[in-house]
């Protein structure tokens, strides 16, 4: 997703708003070092699975990932 902003002076303040928020409200998602899974990093906390989700939820979006239904992105 992208914005253009002709306003010098919203784009700084979006951007600024934007790196505050990163910290709080985003995750770090590394390849494991095994490179078969992700990790998410939340500060000092590393998560192995997606923070936030169920077993459900996982089962639901492995199902997605092996329909033919990239093109739809």
């Amino acid at each position: 997703m992208g914005v253009v902003l002709e306003s010098a002076a919203l784009a700084t303040r979006l951007s600024e708003a934007l790196d505050a928020m990163r910290g709080r409200d985003a995750y770090e998602v590394r390849l494991l070092p095994d490179g078969r899974g992700l990790e998410w990093i939340e500060g000092d906390v590393r998560h192995t699975t997606e923070p936030g989700t169920g077993w459900l939820r996982r089962m639901w979006v492995g199902f997605l990932s092996i329909l033919p239904i990239e093109w739809l992105l």
